[in-house]
């Protein structure tokens, strides 16, 4: 039995709350397994969250996802992070140019300038002292999500083997055990129309694209 997770599908806990929509779906590319959904948050949840697959129970006729647990449960989900800048280890505070608030008259963000006694403070934009955050500190990448693991989300963009673009991912397929068995392509500039995609015709995921082993025309693009 092949069950079909729609993007924008509302998301009820076992207690018969709606605690979001269903934003993304977290893929391993190399199992082409189904490994968690992202929830949208709304209703119960006050940020987004990472729900498992097992605790996904079943998908409802009108195409709602069904949870195994109660909303309070449902809530305790790790949040989506995809991105959470740190400062790497060892990093010199005098390599840092800037400092924020340091002392009564210095509320505003403020930046080290060079001159002949040495390095003195002054204020900065908001825009100028975020470049220089962004320039000067070593950073780390963080995610909440499984290492290698990649969100697909309406809107992904689906290529041919050509690196020509077909659509957009409107629907992934996917069976009881959770691999995936195809996607639903939202193809056609003016005039949309579905195309059905086997795994069969793809060849990669990325975190930027779907991109199929066929061209356009062996999919029956118009």
């Amino acid at each position: 039995m092949t069950i079909d997770i729609r993007l924008g599908s509302m998301v009820v806990s076992s207690d018969g709350k709606r605690v979001g929509k269903v934003d993304g779906l977290v893929i391993d590319p190399d199992s082409k397994n189904m490994l968690e959904i992202i929830v949208h948050q709304g209703f119960v949840f006050s940020t987004d969250r990472i729900i498992d697959m097992r605790y996904v129970d079943h998908v409802d006729d009108d195409g709602s996802v069904y949870l195994t647990v109660d909303a309070a449960v449902a809530e305790q989900m790790p949040p989506l992070v995809t991105r959470d800048y740190v400062v790497a280890s060892g990093a010199s505070q005098e390599a840092i140019p800037f400092t924020v608030g340091r002392g009564p008259m210095m509320s505003a963000p403020t930046m080290a300038r060079s001159g002949p006694v040495g390095r003195t403070m002054h204020p900065s934009s908001e825009a100028e002292y975020l470049e220089a955050v962004a320039s000067a500190i070593p950073v780390a990448v963080r995610s909440d999500l499984p290492d290698g693991a990649v969100v697909i989300d309406t809107g992904t963009d689906v290529i041919d083997a050509d690196g020509d673009k077909i659509g957009t991912v409107d629907d992934i397929l996917y069976d009881e055990s959770g691999e995936l068995t195809g996607f639903v392509i939202k193809a056609g500039r003016f005039h949309h129309y579905d195309i059905t995609v086997p795994m069969s015709k793809v060849d990669a995921i990325t975190k930027r694209y779907v991109r199929l082993n066929v061209d356009a025309e062996s999919v029956k693009v118009k």
